[in-house]
């Protein structure tokens, strides 16, 4: 079976260089390119993983991680950081989430499909249940 990926940037020259480097690598690939994209995506898709942007429009990954932590069906999807922000800030917030890995850009793509692999090892096969349904509230919905 296929892993899908969530791969969230609002950098469009990016998400499509990475997109097509993880796709080549063998994953399949749920586009987004802001936290709101990201979180009903994440929330109506069910990756294996999620690769999110520390910044973004509508919302920042970690705002798109707190909702996911939320919703019992997908705590325990892998987050992966990828960022530009090079900052003890940014560590520690990813670290206190309980992200898999920070990885700063520009990056080394061996460096992102060696923290890939680990993540998805290191998850219990997901077993989903049809019809299952998730509440969340969308930022700038309440």
């Amino acid at each position: 079976m296929t892993n899908t990926i969530l791969l969230a940037d609002d950098d469009q020259d990016f998400l499509r260089i990475e997109a097509k480097f993880l796709m080549h690598a063998g994953y399949s690939i749920i586009f987004a390119r802001d936290a709101y994209q990201a979180l009903h995506s994440a929330i109506t898709q069910t990756p294996n993983l999620m690769i999110l942007d520390v910044h973004m429009p509508a919302g920042e990954g970690f705002s798109v991680q707190e909702r996911i932590l939320s919703t019992p069906a997908l705590r325990e999807t892998p987050v992966i950081y990828l960022t530009g922000e090079r900052s003890d800030e940014v560590k520690a917030a990813a670290k206190v989430l309980g992200a898999h890995a920070v990885i700063y850009k520009p990056f080394d793509f061996d460096e992102l499909l060696n923290e890939i692999k680990k993540a998805l090892d290191a998850q219990p096969p997901r077993t989903t249940q049809a019809g299952a349904t998730f509440e969340f509230t969308l930022p700038g919905s309440m």
